[in-house]
């Protein structure tokens, strides 16, 4: 059973492998982590390439050119302040799941509830994302299938979701909500945009597109 979760999941993650961010020449213009000097060229919306690349892609990369209203904010700042840490932790659900390890919700909630202790969780969560760097706990995550639908065990009605350290899990939503608040600040979403924002429901998209 395992084996064959490996493969359909194996074979789900790699749909976009000869999809062309993944091919020359855009693999080598772009790269993985987006720091190349054309991709910070697109986002000026300067992006031009020596190649022939099709009309249909120099559409897609026009929209990824960064907002005025974002452009004129200067240098993002996604800070982390011990109240709001503390906040986080006191309304997060203790039997929440996450990686597999000594620290869970419960702990990080409990730990939260200590002025000294939170200073020090805190101070250890904002460090990685001040430096930039992962620390090599954040590197491991575990892949969990959940049902679609009750009783229905097939791979296809299977959907994959991955548990994250607990700590690198809230790190994630931080940055999240930072994005979130500065999107919405700017005026930066699109109008289809309904997921992760408050006063609208994914579900009620749907619905109307229907």
């Amino acid at each position: 059973m395992e084996t064959a979760i490996l493969n359909n999941n194996k074979a789900k993650f790699s749909q976009s492998a000869n999809t062309p961010f993944y091919l020359s020449p855009l693999r080598e213009e772009f790269r993985f982590k987006g720091r190349s000097s054309q991709a910070q060229a697109s986002l000026a919306g300067l992006y031009e390439s020596n190649h022939d690349i099709d009309g249909r892609i120099l559409d897609v990369i026009v929209q990824w050119q960064m907002p005025q209203a974002v452009r004129d904010l200067g240098p993002l700042k996604m800070e982390l302040s011990l109240k709001s840490y503390i906040q986080f932790w006191k309304k997060a659900r203790e039997n929440t799941s996450c990686y597999p390890s000594e620290l869970s919700f419960s702990t990080m909630k409990a730990g939260a509830s200590d002025q000294d202790i939170a200073m020090l969780d805190c101070t250890l969560t904002r460090l990685p994302l001040q430096i930039g760097f992962a620390p090599k706990r954040w590197k491991h995550c575990l892949d969990v299938m959940l049902m679609k639908k009750s009783g229905a065990t097939e791979l296809s009605g299977l959907r994959t979701i991955v548990l994250f350290p607990v700590d690198c899990n809230f790190a994630f939503k931080h940055v999240g909500r930072a994005m979130m608040k500065i999107a919405e600040h700017t005026k930066s979403l699109a109008p289809e945009q309904y997921g992760s924002r408050k006063r609208h429901k994914a579900i009620d998209l749907a619905v109307n597109k229907a």
